[in-house]
């Protein structure tokens, strides 16, 4: 059985259950622990969906600068290259979901 919980460590409980969750939707406050030991989402986009719907164009931008840097590095299913995958507002990333794929993303187009 595979466990995990809305949220971890400073607002949920004082126990992050490390080794013993190995997901939290929002794992703030425990970064410092290594991917393999723990993971969480660096996207949480419900609440904007909900209030701001009209601002979804900001969450592809959220979903190109942070949820596929993040998959990229903690997805052990394909071999990484040196290659530098994000520079400030600009990214890169393979598209590991997907047979030779990039997700190609730029603030200023």
């Amino acid at each position: 059985m595979d466990v995990t919980s809305e949220g971890a460590a400073y607002w949920l409980r004082r126990d992050a259950f490390v080794g013993l969750q190995p997901m939290a939707w929002h794992y703030h406050g425990i970064d410092a622990v290594p991917a393999e030991l723990y993971r969480g989402t660096p996207m949480q986009a419900e609440a904007q969906i909900r209030v701001h719907s009209e601002l979804l164009l900001e969450l592809a931008e959220q979903f190109c600068l942070k949820v596929t840097p993040w998959h990229y590095a903690n997805n052990r299913t394909r071999p990484k290259g040196p290659q530098q995958i994000i520079d400030s507002d600009n990214a890169c990333v393979p598209a590991l979901w997907a047979d030779r794929a990039l997700v190609a993303y730029s603030r200023k187009g």
